[in-house]
């Protein structure tokens, strides 16, 4: 084997590993209750995406305000399917929650989101989530 294909090889090794989760989340981001926003936003995209190591898994929404698109980590999908409440793309809703950096990108972890009339209380004001305590989020 050449020099040449023994530092390609080396060099694939050590590559970083590929980014887990929505906007390069490897680790689950913390909710911060003095970064907390208020915002209205159109949802582009509804994920449900697997957890993954220390990575947040449930239902993302990809959201335009009018200031970015950012996904907002709504909460775990075994939490959420007990309320009937369904995501889908166009939905305007309001969004209360710690805007926090995750990975190179920020993401929402919503506190509150409302649809129409119905508003899902997915944590407490310090950001503690409701499904850890499987309390009753609408």
């Amino acid at each position: 084997m050449s020099y040449r294909a023994v530092a390609v090889l080396l060099g694939a090794l050590t590559l970083p590993p590929a980014p887990a989760g929505p906007a390069g989340m490897d680790q689950e981001p913390q909710y911060n209750p003095a970064l907390v926003v208020d915002v209205e936003a159109t949802v582009l995209e509804v994920r449900d995406v697997p957890q993954i190591k220390n990575s947040l898994g449930g239902i993302f929404l990809l959201v335009k305000t009018d200031r970015e698109t950012i996904d907002a980590f709504v909460g775990p999908a075994d939490f959420l399917k007990d309320f009937d409440i369904i995501f889908a793309r166009g939905d305007r809703i309001q969004i209360i929650g710690s805007r926090v950096r995750s990975g190179e990108a920020f993401i929402i972890l919503a506190r509150e989101v409302r649809r129409r009339e119905r508003t899902l209380y997915l944590r407490t004001r310090n950001g503690e989530p409701n499904w850890s305590t499987r309390r009753k989020a609408t």
